[in-house]
């Protein structure tokens, strides 16, 4: 027998958790950017709990940019789906209602104006990726050479960026007198929220320059960290949810048991009082985010390209590889050299926790799926330590086997040496490196180190090339 599709209707009949509220008293207050598995298994989840403590007005009118997946897959779900804890001995269902909405941006282009511009809307948050940005990654400021910053300078009513969405909603506020709003950034970059505050900025500068005063009165970009594991879902994900629940959800969301938001006070309205529901406040999230970056984030960089290399295709795997450990171990430990914990963390208990949350073999998170868009991610991940390092004049040892570890991977090749998709905006820049340089191993690694826009001011630094290079060598002779 079928299972009946999840909805307002049929959640009731669904054994997992229900939320606990009337979703039909609830006020539509946050609109969410980015609405994919991250946001679904993080942020709707602690404003789930927010409702849940009786604080009505934080509904979501969740929007898709780009795909209209998220929007087809929850739109017949009332904004409806199940998160799914899993560990090694459990998987704990849970229906999340915090999503009253869901918009397709390019389909729903009025709807998500008008969710931005009302005055009911205080707060916007925003995963949409590193890339999302429309920066250079490197130094993080606005590429007005982005085809999607170019098409916004030239048509500023129908946006397609990030920033282009957040500078229409500020003139929109603007001619309306709406109140001030608050636009969060979740995504793992050092200083997202002053990162998006710049792209917006700079951007407001390009189209019309009127609006940098009421943008700096009117709008807060607080920083934040987030940390959760959460790996992409697939089919066969998707049918052990409608087998334990019995009810068939077309997206349901998987994550880990661990869960971490630290959040900076800056706020344009009253804040909510999120410290209810396990959210940090702090004044700077700075070390958090250094912390997190860094090292897990690095970790998780540094599993992903030993996985590729060697045939291991989850990072639970690459962690009981007793070569993938010891790289992890000395990533970290180069890592923890250098890097200043928030007041109260250990640091070895930092990286022991996240080899443990590595371990967690039901994830299943895939090395492919970690791997994507990494030159966006190698600045803040890795190169930051290597700049604390030669700052030291410490070596960067572990981090070289990373870097040689990347530069193997951009030539599209499997462990085997057959054909592989590299998923990176980049892409055909790795290409044509490979297509010049074949393996050589010491002109490939000259051309991607000399990619200015991963590697800012360590283009060419002779000391990192030589130290990739012979390690690339040797990966090269074991293809």
């Amino acid at each position: 027998m079928t299972a009946p599709r999840l909805s307002s209707a049929t959640a009731a009949h669904a054994h997992a958790l229900q939320p606990a509220y009337r979703r039909d008293s609830v006020g539509e207050v946050v609109v969410h950017l980015g609405l994919g598995a991250f946001s679904r298994a993080h942020l709707a989840v602690y404003l789930d709990d927010m409702l849940a403590a009786g604080h009505s007005d934080l509904g979501i009118v969740g929007v898709s940019l780009r795909n209209d997946d998220v929007p087809t897959a929850l739109g017949p779900q009332d904004g409806l789906y199940t998160l799914a804890v899993v560990s090694s001995d459990a998987i704990e269902p849970r229906i999340v209602g915090s999503v009253l909405r869901v918009l397709h941006a390019p389909s729903h282009a009025a709807e998500v104006r008008a969710a931005l511009a009302a005055t009911s809307t205080t707060l916007v948050t925003v995963t949409v990726t590193e890339k999302g940005y429309c920066c250079d990654p490197a130094d993080r400021r606005l590429d007005l050479h982005h085809p999607d910053i170019v098409h916004d300078l030239a048509a500023p009513h129908s946006p397609r960026s990030l920033p282009g969405h957040l500078v229409l909603a500020a003139a929109d506020r603007r001619a309306t007198g709406s109140a001030g709003v608050t636009v969060l950034s979740l995504d793992n970059m050092p200083s997202n929220g002053r990162t998006l505050r710049a792209v917006v900025l700079a951007l407001a500068d390009g189209s019309d320059p009127t609006l940098r005063p009421w943008i700096e009165r009117n709008m807060r970009f607080p920083c934040s960290m987030v940390d959760r594991i959460v790996p992409a879902t697939d089919a066969r994900f998707r049918a052990s949810v409608a087998a334990l629940t019995g009810v068939d959800d077309a997206w349901p969301v998987r994550a880990e048991p661990y869960s971490q938001w630290v959040v900076e006070h800056d706020w344009a309205t009253a804040r909510p009082p999120l410290e209810q529901v396990g959210v940090t406040l702090v004044d700077d999230v700075a070390p958090w985010e250094t912390l997190k970056l860094r090292v897990l984030n690095g970790m998780h960089t540094a599993a992903a390209h030993y996985g590729l290399r060697h045939g291991l295709d989850t990072v639970d795997r690459v962690v009981a590889d007793p070569g993938g450990r010891r790289l992890l171990e000395r990533v970290a430990a180069e890592v923890t050299e250098v890097v200043a914990a928030p007041e109260g963390v250990d640091l070895d208990g930092y990286v022991t926790t996240t080899l443990g949350r590595f371990a967690n073999a039901a994830l299943a998170h895939r090395c492919a799926q970690i791997a994507t868009d990494t030159s966006q991610k190698l600045p803040q991940r890795l190169l930051d330590t290597v700049r604390a390092r030669y700052a030291r004049g410490l070596p960067v040892d572990a981090i070289a086997d990373v870097l040689a570890l990347w530069a193997w991977s951009t030539l599209g090749r499997d462990h085997l040496g057959a054909p592989r998709s590299v998923h990176d905006p980049l892409a055909a820049r790795y290409a044509g490196i490979a297509a010049l340089d074949g393996d050589d191993a010491a002109a490939l690694t000259r051309s991607l180190l000399g990619l200015d826009a991963v590697f800012g001011d360590l283009t060419g630094n002779p000391t990192i090339t030589a130290s990739v290079s012979v390690r690339l060598a040797a990966l090269l002779q074991r293809s």
